[in-house]
């Protein structure tokens, strides 16, 4: 959802080529970065890895208990398969050389997973279903937002998942020690991670709200995600879950196979925003409904001996999340 690495990866290609792109139309009013075209020494362990095992909660803390009766929130889910569609519909720009392109249309593409439940005692298993394009517009386009998706499609998974609905190991099947493709279980985690409610460890009331702070790796950079909920409406089989989530990566250097080795790219800024309303079953794990999304990506692009350009991503639109009640 929003700009993924493989978009990223031929930006970055790209800024090597020899040929040159059509002209964009006149800068906005907020067209303010300037390329640097001096000489730059590269410096790829400015930022090193961080070693701590991701994702990693960092904080869970109950704003509000809620008004009238209480009652704890505690996920029983019931026994079966299940599948999870994500469609996402965007408009995107890009800012290069201090001008903004124009925005475009980005058909929307929808991806997700069949899940199995057993029992308490034993993680949910999990297939990555294939993504689809939706006819209209540009499919190049669309297939940069499902690049890194292609790569999981069909693989089988198991995930961890406690009675609060919090994530606990994810790993593939073909990949258990996830040493082959780390990506992929980072892209599994971070996509759970969206659609997954946590609930509280106490009993609260209609009006609760909650905060759950969780640093993850959505490749290939390290973000802080940040999720409040509203417990709105509850009733024995659903609750209705306002949320508003954000991402926000601080600056740090791309550590990535992809990157040429005469290229350096650092992430200034990152922000990515979800809000909406999901129906939350105590029975199915993953919240149903629309989120509306908005992303704002600020890369330096450094190349050897050519100094530095600034590229700017911007993404708009929706996240509509719906459930099947049987495997795809």
């Amino acid at each position: 959802m929003a700009y993924r690495w493989s978009a990223i990866a031929l930006l970055v290609s790209g800024c090597g080529s020899n040929s040159s792109p059509p002209p964009p139309p006149p800068p906005s009013k907020d067209a303010a970065v300037v390329e640097d075209k001096r000489a730059i020494t590269l410096d790829r362990q400015a930022t090193p890895v961080p070693e701590v095992v991701l994702p990693m909660q960092q904080a869970f803390e109950v704003k509000s208990a809620g008004k009238g009766a209480s009652a704890a929130l505690h996920y029983a889910l019931a026994p079966g398969p299940m599948s999870y569609l994500s469609a996402t519909k965007l408009t995107a720009r890009r800012l290069s050389s201090g001008k903004w392109g124009p925005p475009v249309a980005v058909p929307a593409v929808t991806n997700g997973v069949a899940l199995a439940f057993v029992d308490a005692a034993s993680p949910l298993a999990g297939r990555a279903l294939p993504g689809e394009v939706a006819k209209g517009g540009d499919p190049a386009a669309a297939e940069t937002y499902l690049a890194d998706w292609r790569a999981l499609e069909g693989r089988r998974f198991t995930a961890m998942l406690d009675a609060r609905g919090q994530l606990g190991a994810v790993k593939l099947a073909d990949d258990p020690a996830g040493t082959r493709t780390p990506g992929a279980v980072e892209d599994l985690q971070h996509r759970l991670l969206l659609t997954l409610v946590p609930v509280p460890d106490v009993p609260v009331g209609v009006g609760a709200q909650w905060r759950v702070v969780t640093v993850l790796r959505q490749r290939p950079f390290v973000v802080k995600q940040t999720a409040s909920y509203t417990l709105l409406a509850r009733s024995e089989k659903s609750w209705k879950i306002g949320v508003e989530l954000q991402r926000v990566g601080e600056p740090q250097t791309v550590s990535d196979p992809t990157v040429p080795k005469d290229q350096q790219v650092e992430l200034v800024a990152l922000v990515r925003k979800y809000k909406g309303t999901l129906d939350v079953s105590p029975s199915t794990p993953i919240g149903i409904g629309k989120l509306d999304v908005s992303s704002t990506m600020h890369l330096r692009i450094t190349q050897r001996m050519k100094g530095s350009t600034e590229e700017i991503l911007e993404d708009t639109g929706t996240v509509t999340l719906t459930r099947a009640t049987a495997a795809q």
